[in-house]
């Protein structure tokens, strides 16, 4: 059948739903007005201090605490974290004088992925090991959501004395992927005083037990590494 050329027009909405529609996009305007708002709100100087109150008031059962000092820059790109420490049930073990942090917050709303680009830490010091509480031994040891960490870099690292028995000085750079309970990490660290250290690639899937390894390790007798393995130096 020959086409006439004529085009059929769709009826036009009733007054109601075009009111309907009308309040549909003016509420998601407002709503999205309001997310903006709170955004802003967030990044400011008020904001990023309420950030780090409620970051002091999480209270895993391991007794892990951490407390900032002060958030600087932008929390929703390039970050500086000011007195930066961490304590277990028995007190202070590190600090961390500046943290320069690159990420993508929103990776973890939309794709439950935590997404670091660099961690970058100048300055820091390790007093001793933490002694955190034992936690479920059936809960799963990688965590639920997906970790990305393209660059880490501790450029000093200083070691208290009751982890080697004397203060030492590190550096520590690394990498690391975890994801679907499987971690990937790129670690290289080493003693800038003293002769100790260690590359290490690992590829594990903890909660299943399987564990690939390959590392380079180089621990001389009275080294930090010795210690910490509680070898015999003697």
């Amino acid at each position: 059948m020959a086409d006439s050329g004529q085009t059929e027009l769709a009826p036009a909405p009733t007054p109601r739903r075009g009111r309907v529609w009308r309040w549909l996009g003016g509420t998601f305007a407002a709503l999205l007005l309001l997310l903006i708002g709170a955004g802003l709100l967030l990044d400011s100087g008020a904001g990023r201090r309420f950030l780090a109150d409620q970051i002091a008031t999480l209270s895993p059962d391991s007794g892990l605490k951490i407390r900032i000092g002060r958030i600087e820059g932008s929390i929703y790109g390039n970050a500086v974290l000011r007195d930066v420490r961490l304590s277990d049930p028995e007190g202070e073990f590190l600090r961390v004088a500046e943290a320069r942090l690159d990420w993508q917050p929103f990776d973890f709303v939309f794709r439950n992925r935590l997404s670091i680009d660099s961690l970058v830490i100048p300055r820091a010091t390790l007093a001793r090991l933490p002694e955190l509480r034992e936690t479920d031994p059936d809960a799963p040891i990688l965590p639920d959501f997906d970790i990305l960490l393209d660059d880490l870099r501790v450029e000093r690292l200083t070691l208290g004395r009751a982890i080697s028995g004397e203060t030492r000085v590190a550096t520590v750079r690394g990498r690391a992927d975890i994801r679907t309970g499987t971690a990937d990490i790129d670690l290289d660290a080493r003693l800038i005083d003293g002769g100790d250290r260690i590359t290490l690639d690992l590829v594990a899937s903890p909660d299943r037990g399987a564990f690939d390894i390959d590392a380079d390790l180089v621990a001389p007798k009275g080294g930090v590494i010795v210690a910490l393995a509680g070898l015999d130096s003697s």
